[in-house]
């Protein structure tokens, strides 16, 4: 499976025990760098190791999101293809989108 620019994720935030629903987490997928020591950058300005499991709840497909059924699976085991065009964003754009909600 690949992750793609768009897709959403939902996962467990690492700083919680396995399975406890306060660390359950979505967000959305703002650029993909599969060399980079965090390969995804987040919506929500959370880096999570390529050894977290996250699922794909929503993904996209021919420019538009759509549900999808996803399974828990390492980071790691994505197919991921590093995003080019305005590739500058890094976790810090993840950090201003959710500094942005809260006003």
């Amino acid at each position: 499976p690949a992750t793609n620019i768009g897709d959403e994720l939902e996962y467990y935030c690492p700083m919680f025990v396995a399975g406890d629903k306060r660390g359950l987490r979505q967000a959305s997928v703002l650029s993909v760098d599969p060399k980079d020591e965090i390969p995804l950058v987040l919506s929500n300005g959370e880096c999570l190791p390529s050894d977290i499991k996250v699922k794909r709840v929503r993904v996209i497909s021919d420019g538009e999101l759509i549900d999808h059924p996803g399974v828990f699976r390492p980071i790691k085991k994505f197919k991921l293809i590093k995003t080019n065009g305005n590739a500058k964003v890094n976790a810090a754009a993840g950090v201003m989108k959710e500094a942005a909600r809260f006003g």
